[in-house]
């Protein structure tokens, strides 16, 4: 579903009773009027009496002190949960072409993620560029080291840090133990993690994890959310791997594979050698579980003013440019396993408006449609059961 990032419209009394007053045209956007209670209709007729259907019932918000009136209406702005994402990037010397590619797309990878509207937060478990050259070479290549350019690192190597977006904590992940390091280094990043925000884990590696106390799948998750149950649990591990063992790698990655298997995440084939479409599909990953739901927020009224809670509506316009309205219950435990409706998060203080599951699959299913929040005529409150 398509939903535009304006903001909420402000509601406060003195506007809102002019505007619920007798239609005129003075250029503020109304839903239409006409006469009807809740019933079966598309939000801009007469309604006829029913039942709570999954996305509302009946006539027009616009008509809910029973007569013509005039809504302030806007857009409504989805609520998006913050994401951490921690790189664990292979850099030993066999992954000199691959640490490019890292830092090539990861700049890409986050602003999509930011410009969604989420918060993202970037730890990058990776050795740094080495500032004092060692003899290497020939059999044994140089470790490249990672170094991230603006506008996600500061690009002041070795030291790229740029908080609070992006920490780069001392690291070395050879060949065999991103999963052991992500455990063993977490003091050194987990006070950058947030409680409450998905968790995402990016393995990079052209071997496979050989710590026989971790390398299990479901051993490392359990192992790892022990850590900090609070900031953990829940992690979607994302991993590009090899396949098998062939070309530009060593072996396979089963551990990474289970990983990504165990946790829905993305498999990515290092051996593709082309990291932007897998960069993609991991950040279209992290914005889809980004978004909550159908919940919306409510401005603060300006200062003097007070919302009225009972003058507020909303409205589902699908792709076709058809209104429906949905209907007030309650609270959550009032939405039933079919039926619909909207509801505040705090009824005596509101500060977001949420979808009923079933209205929210109806809403999230129109990828045209968008939700507008009414502000000013009396609220339209479903019939009781």
């Amino acid at each position: 579903m398509r939903l535009a990032k304006t903001a909420l419209a402000t509601l406060f009394v003195g506007m809102m009773g002019a505007a619920c007053s007798a239609a005129t045209d003075n250029g503020v956007e109304s839903s239409g009027s006409g006469a009807g209670g809740p019933g079966s209709g598309n939000g801009s007729g007469s309604g006829t009496g029913g039942t709570n259907l999954s996305v509302g019932a009946g006539g027009s918000a616009s008509n809910g002190a029973g007569g013509a009136c005039q809504a302030v209406s806007e857009t409504a702005q989805p609520v998006f949960e913050d994401a951490d994402i921690i790189f664990a990037v292979d850099t030993s010397g066999s992954m000199g072409d691959e640490n490019e590619f890292v830092k090539n797309n990861l700049n890409a990878f986050s602003q999509q993620i930011i410009t969604s509207g989420i918060d993202a937060r970037v730890v990058m478990l990776a050795e740094r560029p080495l500032q004092i050259p060692i003899p290497c070479g020939g059999p044994i290549p140089c470790p490249p080291g990672i170094c991230i350019d603006p506008p996600l690192g500061s690009g002041n190597c070795p030291a790229d840090d740029n908080p609070p977006a992006y920490h780069h904590p001392d690291s070395d992940i050879g060949s065999t133990d991103a999963l052991t390091q992500l455990v063993d280094l977490y003091p050194s990043y987990g006070n950058v993690l947030r409680a409450d925000t998905n968790k995402y884990i990016v393995i990079i590696s052209d071997d496979n994890a050989q710590a026989p106390s971790i390398d299990d799948a479901t051993t490392f998750l359990n192992t790892f959310t022990a850590l900090d149950p609070a900031k953990l649990a829940g992690v979607t591990v994302h991993a590009i791997y090899c396949f098998n063992g062939n070309g530009d790698c060593v072996q396979k990655g089963q551990a990474y594979e289970d990983l990504v298997n165990l946790t829905g995440g993305i498999h990515g084939n290092l051996a593709l050698q082309d990291f932007k479409p897998i960069f993609d599909q991991m950040a279209n990953n992290v914005i889809a579980n980004g978004q909550l739901p159908c919940e919306f927020n409510i401005p603060e009224p300006p200062m003097g003013e007070t919302l009225d809670p009972n003058r507020v509506n909303v409205v589902f316009t699908d792709g076709n440019g058809n209104e429906t309205d949905i209907l007030q219950v309650p609270n959550q435990a009032s939405c039933g396993a079919a039926n619909g409706g909207w509801y505040y998060d705090i009824p005596s203080a509101p500060t977001k408006v949420l979808l009923c599951p079933a209205s929210c699959t109806v809403v999230q299913g129109d990828d045209m449609g968008k939700v507008d929040v009414l502000f000013g005529c009396a609220t339209q409150v479903a019939p009781p059961e």
